[in-house]
């Protein structure tokens, strides 16, 4: 099932050149840069949300110095 939509057509000759370039069709072209932008806003809005939570119920202090004190004793492969 399709659905028809719009596109600017100033942008056009540089959806089809994409297309072109990539050895796609313009469908195809236009529904991978879709997916890549629902994608991106969804890992966007959850970092989003993520940052709220924190700003809503910041970390102890204890919470800190154990984070802290956890990161201090990981070996994190970087060190020689």
């Amino acid at each position: 099932m399709g659905v028809q939509i719009e596109v600017d057509e100033a942008i056009l000759p540089e959806i089809d050149q994409l297309a072109k370039d990539s050895q796609k069709s313009r469908y195809q072209l236009v529904n991978e840069i879709l997916l890549k932008g629902l994608r991106k806003q969804s890992v966007e809005d959850k970092i989003r949300k993520f940052q709220e939570s924190y700003q809503r119920f910041p970390q102890t202090s204890e919470e800190i110095q154990e984070q802290s004190e956890w990161e201090e004793n990981q070996d994190w492969g970087d060190e020689w």
